[in-house]
């Protein structure tokens, strides 16, 4: 009779031992504080800015502009990107970016531009 016993009380505390994690918890883990990532900084305002236009046919697709737009602001001296009114259009688009011109030229601009269009022109304000 003893020898059950035995087997029994060792059977509960193994499942005791077993279910002890779940049963406590896990304790509640540090806090992870980063510095903020490249693009999540501000740009400081006293740089120097610049604005190009140009008339922009793109690919055709349903999300052509935020293709293109995507696809232009990974370079981080592009600042901003304004459309025309023809949303959903994607071709004969007006654009103009504004970008920082201490560190990027206005033909690396127009490179870039070309690049993620099917065509793209210059044009004046």
């Amino acid at each position: 009779m003893h020898a059950q016993q035995g087997i029994h009380i060792s059977a509960v505390l193994g499942l005791i031992l077993l279910m002890l994690p779940w049963l406590v918890g896990c304790p509640a883990a540090p806090p992870i504080v980063r510095e903020p990532v490249d693009f999540d900084r501000p740009v400081d305002p006293s740089l120097s800015r610049s604005n190009s236009h140009y008339r922009v046919d793109l690919v055709p697709a349903s999300d052509c502009e935020e293709r293109f737009d995507l696809a232009v602001y990974r370079n981080r001296a592009v600042e901003l990107i304004a459309w025309d009114e023809a949303k959903g259009a994607c071709s004969g688009r007006d654009i103009i970016i504004r970008y920082l011109s201490g560190q990027l030229s206005d033909a690396q601009l127009t490179a870039l531009v070309r690049q993620h269009a099917r065509s793209a022109t210059a044009t004046k304000p």
